[in-house]
């Protein structure tokens, strides 16, 4: 196929890649309108119109009825449902609504029965504990049609948990409001504001370095596919320094203190729950965390630089939907733009450099997350991540990143 069809068809082949897996080169992963209420079904009975409206009533209200220690209660009066499959009468993105109201009161309920200080006491309680059927059974069950885990994820509290207030502008800091949250304070809307922002302003690098991926396998002579290839990789590259900036801005409205006090222990989902109503055996699962976002996992695929021997990374995949998840692991079994520019970069000090700044982003934005998670989490005495990794790795992770810098061949030099 020339470069002028290649092009094409690959920018057709993308769109219909992103729309298939629930993304756009618009939004990236962060859901495009989401779905905020559950409408009442169709032909059923008031009784599931009572239980959605109950669960959204206690969502809306959730920073209330966690400070009183209400949550208990609330579930109690929660209308008991015979047909926890109800929610394949409903769409795909109510799912992922309903999910998340059921994901959100999890991670409540378990903070107000277990009573926990700081998101480390979580991490180490290893008693058994129960989640009661009422959430247990619903949760687990529409987890399964999403192809999820059944944990408050990143997926459920930052990509489908935000509106906007005035819909004629843009996304922005200024135009964004979280739906639901734990504490109800700035501090906690700002850090998932944070990640919000960043998931639709990265939307473009990661339209193009797929492109560029497809372009690549499409085109007949591979040799000059390297102007598309480097013109797809720095404007990448300038929605990426975008990006970066924006995750720079977490210290502005989100205080160190609250965010280690009374915002992370939320995110945790606890050691050894037994899903009453499904299982007997306890399961341990994570909660909420960065790690899990689609469009890392994606960007570090393209550019050869996942780290695939890290045992944590592919358990991070399986807290995406089902459909991010897809997309993820298709770009690592087919597409990989550092193997093309190991190829024709050896002639072309363009292509290298274009492809290092895209890396160099990547070792920009690790050193950022470890100094973040020193102010947010090591500066108060807790030495690992909210996804349970030591502080320690995310060093690691960060000269693992430079390591992929490609760094020019030494000078010849000429003996006279």
């Amino acid at each position: 196929m020339n470069s002028s069809k290649a092009l094409d068809t690959a920018n057709i082949q993308v769109r219909a890649l992103l729309e298939t897996h629930y993304a756009s080169p618009e939004f990236g992963f962060l859901a495009e309108n989401p779905v905020l209420t559950l409408s009442p079904m169709e032909n059923f009975n008031n009784l599931y119109t009572e239980y959605f409206e109950a669960l959204q009533t206690a969502t809306d209200n959730l920073p209330n009825l966690i400070r009183e220690k209400r949550i208990t209660e609330t579930l109690a009066h929660l209308p008991p449902i015979s047909n926890y499959y109800f929610f394949r009468y409903i769409s795909t993105r109510q799912q992922y609504w309903l999910m998340h109201m059921l994901g959100i009161l999890t991670h409540s309920y378990f903070n107000e029965t277990l009573e926990y200080e700081t998101a480390g006491e979580v991490q180490k309680d290893s008693s058994i504990k129960i989640l009661p059927a009422k959430l247990a059974k619903p949760l687990w069950l529409v987890a399964q049609e999403i192809k999820t885990v059944p944990s408050f994820s990143y997926m459920l509290y930052s990509l489908y948990n935000y509106d906007i207030p005035d819909k004629t502008k843009k996304i922005s800091l200024k135009n964004i409001k979280l739906v639901h949250s734990f504490t109800g304070t700035r501090d906690e809307e700002w850090f998932v504001n944070i990640h919000q922002v960043i998931e639709k302003t990265v939307a473009p690098a990661l339209t193009d370095l797929l492109i560029a991926a497809h372009f690549i396998e499409l085109i007949d002579h591979k040799k000059e596919a390297t102007d598309v290839v480097i013109v797809k990789m720095q404007d990448a590259v300038i929605a990426l320094e975008t990006t970066l900036a924006i995750f720079k801005r977490m210290r502005e409205q989100c205080d160190y203190r609250t965010y280690f006090d009374s915002v992370r222990k939320f995110y945790i989902f606890p050691k050894n729950v037994v899903f009453e109503g499904v299982s007997e055996t306890p399961k341990s699962f994570y909660g909420e965390t960065g790690g899990q976002t689609p469009f890392m996992h994606t960007i570090l695929s393209l550019l050869g630089m996942y780290p695939a021997h890290i045992p944590y990374f592919p358990e991070m995949r399986l807290y995406m939907s089902g459909h991010h998840r897809a997309l993820v692991e298709s770009t690592l079994a087919h597409w990989n733009i550092r193997s093309f520019v190991d190829l024709y970069g050896k002639k072309n000090p363009r292509l290298v450099r274009s492809y290092n700044a895209l890396a160099q982003f990547v070792v920009d934005w690790r050193a950022e997350h470890f100094s973040l998670a020193s102010d947010y989490i090591k500066e108060f005495g807790d030495t690992h991540g909210t996804g349970g990794t030591p502080l320690a790795w995310l060093e690691r992770l960060h000269e693992h990143a430079k390591s992929f810098l490609i760094h020019p061949p030494p000078r010849r030099v000429i003996k006279k």
